[in-house]
């Protein structure tokens, strides 16, 4: 779907006469800042890859659709399998440098890992990140070195599912929850699923670079070991990596899957 296509379509929301500004920080689609007089909007339209990138676009409508009484949830106007359109969300990028900052941090945790009464949907297609690592392994095309396939190997077969699963974003950097008048909203939910909550405090751990106090902060509320998130850890930063070789095949990112061998091999 074009923008201008989108637009047409969505004509009956936003109105004619919009102003419209290419938002320059998305990776993986193409998305839009959309101002009329009297409101703004967020227009992304998918990226047409996006099954090979491991996103599935019917269970991220179901999870929109659950979550969408929640203060922290986008506002949905329009939603398909081509497009989204989002009120948009105007403040600051939170950051997770201070106490008072990793308090609000692990209360995002408590507020996406407790929701109850998970539609069967979305129960029925859980991300479990050792099998979401093969899945992008088997859509790469540069061939990685044996030592490091070897690693991911291991890693993942020594990788064990929780007893119990819950709704996670899998994707939290500061980009992803923006803070306004002291609220926040988390956006970007193309990645979310039922899944390991281990899988989002790693993530969050490497979106906003937490310090070791902080991740022993994280690990006393996830009732973990080291060794448990250091595994989980492992996994989400080569499931990365394997995710920017699928989206940009024509850069060569064996300087860095090299580096991920060299910190996490046995």
């Amino acid at each position: 779907m074009n923008l201008n296509n989108a637009l047409t379509t969505l004509t009956s929301i936003v109105g004619p006469n919009l102003k419209v500004s290419r938002v320059n920080e998305s990776l993986t689609n193409a998305t839009y800042l959309l101002e009329s007089k009297s409101n703004m909007w967020s227009l992304r339209l998918n990226n047409p890859d996006s099954v090979n990138l491991g996103i599935n676009r019917e269970i991220e409508s179901e999870i929109l659709s659950f979550i969408k009484n929640n203060l922290w949830s986008p506002k949905v106007a329009y939603c398909d399998s081509n497009m989204l359109l989002t009120q948009w969300q105007p403040g600051q990028p939170f950051k997770a440098e201070s106490n008072k900052n990793l308090i609000s941090l692990l209360q995002i945790f408590k507020d996406l890992h407790e929701l109850k009464d998970i539609p069967n949907k979305i129960n029925s297609r859980p991300l479990i990140i050792s099998k979401q690592i093969n899945y992008l392994l088997g859509r790469i095309t540069i061939p990685l070195s044996p030592l490091t396939l070897n690693l991911i190997k291991s890693k993942t077969q020594q990788y064990r599912e929780p007893n119990k699963l819950c709704l996670c974003h899998n994707d939290l950097h500061p980009g992803n929850i923006i803070v306004n008048s002291g609220f926040y909203s988390i956006l970007d939910w193309e990645y979310a699923s039922l899944g390991d909550p281990l899988v989002d405090i790693a993530c969050a751990i490497e979106g906003f670079n937490l310090n070791d106090y902080q991740v022993t902060r994280l690990i006393d509320s996830a009732d973990c070991t080291i060794d448990q998130l250091n595994l989980v850890r492992c996994l989400t930063q080569i499931m990365a990596l394997l995710w920017f070789q699928v989206r940009f095949p024509s850069l060569d990112y064996s300087k860095k899957m090299s580096e991920w061998t060299t910190q996490w091999k046995d």
